[in-house]
This record gives structure tokens, C-alpha cells and sequence, in this order.
């Protein structure tokens, strides 16, 4: 049997959230993730769609790549679905607020 694979359409970008490791202690000795109550979840993106369609029919291409690490709104709408053993977080391009870049020197 052949191995399935899933390729996201148009603007939508497939991810795997980063979860933060560092934990807080808040003065109640309640312990919380660093990036509780934070605007902002960080993915390392999968894959991504083959653009967004314009008035004209053609596809404006995304913006993120393969690779990126990303930071997308908290509030905005994510969607979630188990494949091949990973959780695949899906969202749309206009969700991602910003791409982490190294600094080169």
C-alpha cells in the first residue's frame, strides 16, 4: 500500500506548534507555561499551499516557506487533525503576524 500525503490548498500553511519548556511560578506556587496568556503561538511550518487566488485567477504566492518558524495570533482560527503519529496545526497566511529570522552579523 502506498504512503498517503497531504498537501495543503491555496493560502492554508500546515504546522507543529513549538510548546514552550520553560515553565513559571506564579506567587500562588502554581506553575504556568511561559507563554501562557501570550498573544502569540510559535510553528515551525510543514508545508504550505500553492498560494492565495486573486481578482485576475491567478495565485499570489505565500509569503512563508517550508522551514519558517512562524508567530501566529492566539485568537485566530486553528484547526487541528492527527497525521501519521504528529499533530498537523492548519491556519491561513493572513494569521501569521510574523517570521523568525536569524540575525546575521
Amino acid at each position: 500500500m502506498s504512503k498517503k500525503r497531504l498537501r495543503p490548498l491555496y493560502d492554508t500553511i500546515f504546522g507543529e506548534e513549538i510548546v514552550a519548556s520553560k515553565l513559571t511560578q506564579l506567587d500562588s506556587g502554581v506553575l504556568v507555561p511561559e507563554t501562557s496568556g501570550m498573544a502569540f503561538k510559535k510553528f515551525k511550518v510543514l508545508a504550505v499551499g500553492n498560494g492565495r487566488p486573486v481578482l485576475d485567477g491567478k495565485l499570489l504566492q505565500l509569503e512563508v516557506k517550508v522551514e519558517d518558524i512562524v508567530l501566529v495570533n492566539s485568537q485566530a482560527k486553528i484547526d487541528a487533525i492527527k497525521w501519521e503519529g504528529i499533530t498537523i496545526q492548519m491556519f491561513k497566511e493572513d494569521s501569521v503576524k510574523a517570521i523568525e529570522e536569524d540575525e546575521s552579523i
